[in-house]
């Protein structure tokens, strides 16, 4: 399949970081309340890592018109074949269904839209759970490999790198939130 370049090489550092933004995140967060903390500075830090992780994530698998670094982008000539791919391989490997999908999408793309880019008045949507939204990104690194095939990038397979970070920022955070935490 002849794909674009120009797209592929925005896209594959927007999921990338998305991956590592959940990660700090999701390594951050639950630190927070069991801390001794005199500012706001890490749960500021952990806000804004989950903004930047759902802004990322939109700007490749949210709305499709409006993203030029959308997954569909990647060949214009031949979308219908990528949606179907892409399509079909994700909801074998996540066991989500078609409506399933569509609903996810639109709801962090809305919260995206509504709290983390935009700020609707009054906005009480709570955070989407990003769980599916990680399975979409590891998902999409598998598939990419195959649409740009015989081509290759060299990057680590994106689960690989979950895990290996998740590992060292972990151990990272709690290095420095242990001399904050409350005692027992």
């Amino acid at each position: 399949m002849q794909y674009r370049r120009e797209v592929f090489i925005e896209q594959v550092p927007l999921v990338d970081k998305f991956v590592k933004h959940l990660i700090h995140h999701r390594a951050l967060h639950p630190w927070i309340a069991t801390t001794k903390l005199t500012t706001s500075f890490w749960s500021d830090t952990s806000d804004a890592h989950l903004f930047q992780a759902v802004i990322n994530w939109c700007k490749v698998f949210g709305s499709e018109t409006s993203n030029k670094t959308h997954w569909k982008a990647l060949s214009p000539q031949d979308v219908k074949t990528l949606r179907e791919t892409f399509r079909e391989d994700l909801f074998a490997a996540t066991s989500m269904t078609a409506v399933e999908w569509e609903t996810y999408q639109k709801e962090v793309t809305t919260f995206r839209n509504c709290y983390a880019a935009h700020r609707e008045l009054g906005h009480s949507q709570p955070v989407p759970a990003l769980d599916r939204a990680l399975q979409v990104a590891l998902h999409y690194d598998v598939w990419v490999r195959k649409v740009i095939a015989p081509d290759q990038f060299a990057d680590i397979r994106l689960d690989k790198l979950v895990k290996d970070l998740r590992a060292k920022v972990e151990a990272e955070v709690r290095m420095v939130m242990l001399p904050y935490a409350k005692s027992a």
